[in-house]
């Protein structure tokens, strides 16, 4: 059996431990670091519903009727001007 090698982000991401690094991610995002020629820099991993450099820019829900484009058929079946005779 050959030997398990380490995924390409666990050799490059590694998780923040200190505390100024974990507070840099909001909104429960998940911090890591990645040291790379040109210095130390701080990635947020964000919770669903988050986006941003420090998961700060909230992404509302949309409805789902409204985000799907196959029930776009269902919605112009149902239309009022559409059961006019």
């Amino acid at each position: 059996m050959a030997p398990t090698l380490p995924s390409p982000r666990s050799e490059v991401f590694k998780p923040c431990v200190e505390d100024k690094d974990l507070a840099f991610c909001l909104n429960e995002g998940e911090c890591s670091i990645i040291e790379t020629v040109a210095g130390v820099h701080r990635h947020c991993r964000c919770k669903e519903g988050y986006h941003g450099l420090r998961c700060d820019q909230f992404v509302p829900k949309t409805d789902a009727i409204l985000s799907d484009p196959s029930t776009f058929s269902f919605l112009f079946f149902f239309h009022p001007t559409v059961l006019l005779y």
